[in-house]
Order: C-alpha cells, then sequence, then structure tokens
C-alpha cells in the first residue's frame, strides 16, 4: 500500500507574522507563509478551471491521532518530520498542545489527519513502602511557626501585604504554557476538568513511541498503554507502538540490548498491536509508521462491524447459525 502526504499545517502561532495559522501551508498562516506573502491574483479572480470544468474532489475522512510518550523520545521530530520532511536541531520540550493537520492519498482515499502533538504524561507514582527496622521520623505539626521576638535599637520592617501577585500581560505572538499530565483521564469528567482541550478520549488512533536505547521509556508507555485500556473501549481505535532512534541503537549499553529484545514480541503478540523502528532523524520508516496507524484503524473498524456489540445480537448471531441433525 503506497501512501501520500498531499499537504500538512500547523494550528501554532506563525513564525512570519505573529498571527494564527489556519491553512496557510506548513510554514505560515492564511495570509503569510513563513515571512513569504502568498502570491494572489492581480484581477482577484480564481485561475480558470482546467478543460472547461473542476474535477470533484475526493471523499476524505477525519482521522484523529495522539501522540503518547516519554520526555525527550522524539514524538515532535517524528511528527515535523512526516509533515513537513524537516527535523529539529535542537530539542524544545513540547509545553503546550500543537494540532498538524496533514492530508495523506492511501489507494485513492484521502485521509485528513488531526495529529496532537502533546505534553508528556508524568504518570502517578506509588509512594515507597516504609523501610523496616528503623523508626519513622514524627510527622511535622501543622500550623504557624511563632515568630522570634523584635531586636530593641533596630527599626522594623513593614509586614508584607498578603494577596496575590497580578499576573503579567500575555506576550502576542506566543501561546502559554498548557499544564502537565499527570496521569490519562479515566473518565469523561476527569477530562472536561483537567484536560479540557486536550482530546484524549476522544482520540481515533493512539501512537506509542518509546527510545529504543531507553527501556525505561518502554515501561512508561507500557503504563500510559495500560490507563488507555482501563479507562476506554479500544474496539474501533489504532494503535501503533513506534520505536524511535534506530541510528543510536550501537551505542546502548548491553544491559539496555537484553531488555530490548522481547520488546517486539510483546507488543505483536501480547498486545496485538503493530510495532515499526523509525529513524526521525535519518527519515527512516517514519511514513511506514503513519501507513501502520490507518491500516490499525481500517482493521478496527472492520473487524467491530463484523461482530456484534452486545448480547442481544450475539444470541441472534448464534440462532441463524444453528444446524439441525437428522
Amino acid at each position: 500500500m503506497d501512501m501520500v502526504v498531499v499537504s500538512g499545517w500547523d494550528s501554532g502561532p506563525c513564525e512570519g507574522c505573529g498571527g494564527q495559522r489556519g491553512g496557510g501551508g506548513a510554514g505560515g498562516c492564511s495570509c503569510c507563509q513563513g515571512g513569504r506573502r502568498a502570491p494572489s491574483s492581480s484581477s482577484g479572480e480564481a485561475p480558470p478551471p482546467l478543460n472547461g470544468h473542476v474535477p470533484p474532489p475526493p471523499p476524505s475522512q477525519l482521522v484523529k491521532v495522539v501522540v503518547l510518550g516519554a520526555a525527550g523520545v522524539g514524538k515532535t521530530a517524528i511528527i515535523k518530520q512526516f509533515v513537513h520532511n524537516e527535523f529539529p536541531v535542537s530539542h524544545e520540550p513540547t509545553r503546550a498542545r500543537v494540532n498538524h493537520w496533514p492530508s495523506v492519498l492511501v489507494n485513492d482515499r484521502v485521509y485528513q489527519l488531526c495529529i496532537a502533538d502533546l505534553p508528556p504524561i508524568r504518570g502517578k507514582r506509588p509512594a515507597p513502602p516504609p523501610i523496616r527496622g528503623k523508626k519513622q521520623a514524627p510527622p511535622p505539626i501543622r500550623g504557624k511557626r511563632p515568630a522570634p521576638p523584635p531586636i530593641r535599637g533596630k527599626r522594623q520592617a513593614p509586614p508584607p501585604i498578603r494577596g496575590k501577585r497580578p499576573a503579567p500581560p500575555p506576550i502576542r505572538g506566543k501561546r502559554p504554557a498548557s499544564p502537565p499530565i499527570r496521569a490519562f483521564p479515566q473518565n469523561s469528567f476527569t477530562e472536561w476538568a483537567d484536560y479540557r482541550f486536550y482530546g484524549l478520549r476522544s482520540a481515533m488512533a493512539y501512537i506509542f513511541v518509546f527510545d529504543l536505547t531507553c527501556y525505561e521509556s518502554f515501561t512508561h508507555i507500557k503504563a500510559l498503554r495500560d490507563q488507555v485500556y482501563e479507562s476506554r473501549d479500544m474496539r474501533e481505535v489504532g494503535v501503533v507502538v513506534v520505536g524511535n532512534k534506530r541510528d543510536l541503537v550501537g551505542a546502548t549499553d548491553g544491559r539496555d540490548k537484553r531488555e530490548m529484545r522481547d520488546v517486539p514480541a510483546i507488543v505483536r503478540k501480547q498486545w496485538k498491536a503493530a510495532y515499526v523502528e523509525v529513524s526521525a532523524k535519518c527519515n527512516w520508516h517514519v511514513v511506514t509508521a503513519f501507513r501502520e496507524l490507518l491500516l490499525a484503524v481500517e482493521d478496527a473498524h472492520a473487524h467491530t462491524h463484523a461482530r456484534p456489540h452486545n448480547l442481544h445480537e450475539l444470541h441472534e448471531a448464534i440462532e441463524h447459525s444453528k444446524c439441525t441433525i437428522l
């Protein structure tokens, strides 16, 4: 199956004029293309159609994709390499949600992808168990600490004015940073209250990215996957696990190499998900990862419509499939 990236643009601020991006291509907004003004016709009219008619656009399907993983595994690099065919020189941590809108042509069908680049989900760490044999320190006594007696002969400083300091005005052209994601929301109320504009539970596909040179990044996405599968129905959702930094595997120590040997088998046999190793720096197998993602989405929808969803439909299917022995 061949894949062609037709176009792509972002929803972040434009580097050319500081405005909000929204359809001006991969590098600019609606009036600017990364500092280059969009060409306009002198007469103000649209160019004439070819052969006297305009062909109708092919039908498209919107697919919402959420990329999850630990910090520094290369989520943004993979997205930029796929959408804009560029690799960031320096690492800048993602502090706010940025949507990428590439149009992909697969088997004469157009998919409009909405790829959400989110801040890393930290996850909740359990508290360490108490050490036996050692006496635990008493909890601190809550309350106000008594003020020291005033020193005679010196003038006391005035007490500070209690209250909240007013926040500085926002800088134009920069999007405010979003709060870090502590854990995947377990229900719709938690998502609406804490992560209202992230779209974590409404995604149609998930890409779990980990670092091939760090086994801890795989354990991170393993915990995220468990949280996702416990919180929502994943029958109609496509899942792809991507191992990034394939070009740095040779410099990995022996311990991480031994632990990484079982990762492909765990993903394919236990998780029943697609597994792709990529290199965002070398642009190696990046398109293959998104192609496997669309295949997973199509397979999820096909299997969901082919099997019954509830017990009543299951009993009807069994009744129709009965045979009679004469």
